[in-house]
């Protein structure tokens, strides 16, 4: 080969060679900065996800507070309205097949005739279940008590199962196992319902 031509082709080799190194470097510099591209990319998504959890967690325990607090409220009204050492304790200690005060039953009828609205609703779901089997066992009392008890011809704020004109001894008793059965149900409810939201509600 003459020395034109050697001089020739190692220009050539030399040209190639110095493009493919640049290629190469080009190469690697375009895929280092795309990987930085979607790094950040997918941090800048991470982000705004996580932001965005935040924001619905921070919303969502604004709410949950909310709830307890209306909770909270409605349980101290509800326990105003049915003691646990009123009228549950009277139900609990205090047989009705005995002749009674008929102001002691008041509250289970104003609890039965006021507290079936939405407003009177529990917003947490077991406490609402709950309190709907206590409203179940509270009108079932009421309504045995209606159909059985009397009041005193003498005294009308006395009511017993007596007064209706029943002398059957036997009936007497059933009838009075049945109420006192109903009442003993009403205690447990409420004692459910008590416990269940003391819990919950952390009072």
């Amino acid at each position: 080969m003459s020395d034109t031509a050697q001089t020739i082709w190692t220009a050539l080799v030399t040209s190639v060679g110095g493009t493919g190194a640049l290629l190469a470097v080009a190469f690697f510099a375009g895929k280092k900065w795309l990987s930085t591209r979607i790094e950040e990319s997918v941090k800048l998504e991470c982000s705004k996800e996580l932001e965005k959890y935040k924001v619905d967690l921070q919303e969502q325990v604004k709410g949950t507070t909310a709830e307890a607090e209306s909770d909270k409220k409605l349980f101290q009204e509800l326990l105003k309205t049915l003691p646990s050492l009123g009228v549950i304790e009277f139900l609990r200690q205090y047989p009705l097949g005995a002749a009674f005060t008929s102001k002691w039953i008041e509250p289970l009828r104003e609890y039965e005739s006021t507290w079936h609205v939405p407003e009177k609703h529990f917003l947490d779901v077991e406490l609402k279940s709950q309190q709907q089997a206590l409203y179940k066992a509270i009108a079932a009392l009421t309504t045995l008590i209606s159909k059985y008890c009397y009041a005193s011809d003498r005294n009308p704020d006395r009511m017993s199962i007596s007064f209706g004109g029943e002398k059957d001894p036997v009936k007497l008793e059933a009838i009075g196992k049945e109420l006192d059965t109903a009442a003993i149900l009403v205690v447990e409810q409420h004692d459910k319902l008590v416990e269940l939201a003391r819990k919950k509600l952390k009072c």
